[in-house]
């Protein structure tokens, strides 16, 4: 007999959100469960710029802690996680810029593409963290904090 239904843990009606939870005045009577976030200190060290980031990459991990701290969510999400959005994005960007500088053979949009899809799920993560724990409501139209880290 064959797998049946959903892989575990994907299953069911996807959870809403903090923010959602509490503007729409929490219709199942369950207690909303906010993370604290003072109580969790993960990012002690998220204002010490990893050394394996070039200027770019720094400049791009600036950026997104600033972008958590907006959003007050900088003590959920894990250092290491935004390090490694920096770099694939950082990598992104140089392999962009030598497809633009030469033609060369046919890898190079094939690394592209990989480097892409790192980074987006990378920001997938950081960003589901921040959707799911954050008790302000998320603007994603807003132009100042998504489209300077998702764009360049």
């Amino acid at each position: 007999m064959g797998k049946r239904g959903p892989a575990k843990g994907h299953g069911g009606r996807p959870r809403k959100s903090v923010s959602n939870k509490l503007l729409e005045g929490n219709p199942g009577k369950r207690a909303i469960r906010v993370i604290n976030n003072t109580d969790i200190n993960i990012c002690d060290d998220i204002d010490i710029i990893p050394k394996t980031l070039s200027l770019q990459g720094a400049d791009i991990y600036v950026r997104t802690v600033a972008y958590l701290r907006r959003v007050k969510c900088e003590n959920i999400v894990n250092p290491m996680l935004i390090e490694q959005f920096a770099l694939n994005r950082q990598r992104w960007l140089e392999v962009e810029t030598l497809m633009d500088k030469w033609e060369l053979d046919t890898d190079i949009p094939k690394i592209s593409e990989l480097y892409q899809n790192q980074m987006r799920k990378t920001w997938g993560e950081i960003f589901e963290i921040v959707n799911d724990n954050c008790t302000e409501k998320i603007d994603l139209d807003c132009a100042d904090d998504l489209d300077g880290l998702l764009s360049s």
